[in-house]
């Protein structure tokens, strides 16, 4: 039961939160991962264990507390998937990948466990490999929703806190994860995983201190820091040598860095894939360069470093079909306009932000009503907020460029006035963006005449 309890939370709470660094997105990212993750758990659970039973003889299957781990490393390879699309799906476009995604999960596994007797422990091929690709292919599949330009495709300082809180859950419980079902190979599984995962950690601080002249990137250190647990994952029970497992991780931890820092613009620029999370710089690369390690680890008996070949090929060949057709039924399907892509309020109530609304309005009409005529009200509706969000629509400015913006208008207010509006209406921001200040300000203008 207690590895049951690092793999769940590695599930629900590391890659909710990682996912949480989204400005306008975390109540999306950490409620989907909650409901998304259950159904793909029990999905999982059930065609797993049944599809690997009715190889011998199809009956009752027994449920033990082992008989969930499939269930989790199944809403594993869903969240990861999820990572690729992250802010451009509904909630219904979730459901419908979990449900098409999870029978090719288990048929995958039955095939390269089952058939060709797999060694992969941790899920390198099965788990991440398929997730990544499957994510990967999908939002391919998907570029009509680009998302990647959207203003609100955007982090800030708290939510890049509340995603190094899912980095730290899953750096911490990621040897759990790797010796889960490493069966007599776990103590090994969990230590080769500890050196891998540290030095990848140490990889990416290091490369992306190099890249940006001393400085760290968050995303980086977010994610690649965890490319070693996914890298070493398919060998982590037979690596002999811990300066291999060492390497293993700080290569996989490079490769990421590298891939957020140049891969992931690229295939944005040449393809318009827009891969939210970056799932395949830490999934997808360090899930091939496991795969890779596996072929030269492994002892070839029976043509097993063929048979890891084999896998790895299935794997990709069944999330590219299972993407592809998961693309055509999603794209049939309305779903978020690219106005609403990365929003929680299209899905969400939101009480901090009507509260907000509500009470800038009261405020800002109590205060200016008495001294603003209906056409001083219009002018500043007009001059400010329409003529600049129109030529900034999507983009965000500082509180400071936006009073000192105010000011080169001859507005009906002083500038203390004119501070204290831009305060009443963001006041928990340190930056506002032009068209939803201006939809605010058009709230008011109906209210107020």
């Amino acid at each position: 039961y207690m590895l049951y309890q690092h793999v769940v939370t590695m599930i629900f709470v590391g890659f909710g939160f990682l996912m949480a660094f989204l400005y306008r997105y975390s109540f999306s990212s950490i409620g989907y991962t909650f409901i998304i993750s259950v159904l793909a758990m029990f999905w999982s659970t059930f065609l797993v264990n049944y599809f690997h039973h009715c190889r011998e003889k199809c009956g009752t299957v027994i449920l033990t507390v082992e008989s969930f781990f499939p269930g989790l490393f199944g809403a594993g390879a869903v969240m990861i998937t999820f990572g690729g699309v992250l802010g451009k799906v509904t909630v219904l476009h979730l459901m419908i990948i979990t449900m098409i995604e999870i029978p090719l999960f288990a048929l995958n596994d039955m095939i390269c466990f089952g058939e060709l007797k797999l060694q992969d422990a941790g899920g390198t091929i099965t788990i991440h490999t398929f997730g990544a690709y499957y994510g990967v292919f999908l939002a391919f599949m998907r570029r009509n929703a680009k998302g990647g330009e959207s203003g609100d495709n955007t982090s800030n300082p708290d939510h890049d806190c509340f995603a190094m809180i899912g980095t730290l859950f899953l750096w911490m419980l990621w040897p759990s994860f790797n010796g889960a079902i490493a069966g007599n190979g776990e103590s090994l599984a969990i230590v080769n995983t500890i050196l891998a995962i540290s030095a990848s950690c140490m990889a990416a601080f290091m490369v992306s201190a190099a890249d940006h002249k001393g400085k760290f990137n968050m995303v980086h250190v977010q994610n690649a820091t965890l490319a070693g647990g996914v890298a070493i994952g398919a060998m982590a029970d037979q690596v002999d040598k811990p300066a291999i497992a060492m390497l293993i991780g700080f290569i996989a931890g490079v490769v990421s860095t590298l891939g957020y820092n140049y891969l992931t613009p690229f295939m944005y620029a040449k393809l318009g894939l827009h891969d939210t999370c970056g799932i395949h710089n830490l999934h997808g690369m360090p899930g091939l360069i496991g795969a890779i390690v596996s072929f030269a680890v492994v002892e070839d008996i029976d043509g097993q470093v063929g048979k890891q070949a084999q896998s790895l090929f299935i794997t990709l060949g069944i999330a590219l079909g299972g993407a592809i057709v998961t693309g055509l039924i999603l794209n049939m399907i309305p779903g978020h306009v690219e106005a609403d892509m990365f929003k929680d309020d299209v899905a969400w109530l939101h009480p901090m932000h009507e509260g907000k609304w509500r009470k800038a309005r009261v405020s800002i009409l109590n205060h200016f009503k008495t001294s603003m005529s209906k056409g001083d009200f219009r002018l500043i509706a007009n001059q400010v907020f329409l003529n600049m969000s129109e030529n900034m629509r999507g983009e965000y400015i500082s509180k400071e460029s936006l009073l000192e913006s105010m000011k080169n208008f001859q507005l009906p207010m002083t500038d203390e006035e004119a501070g204290e509006m831009i305060q009443e209406l963001a006041p928990d921001e340190y930056q506002i963006r032009f068209d939803e200040f201006y939809r605010t300000a058009q709230r008011m203008y109906n209210g107020m005449y």
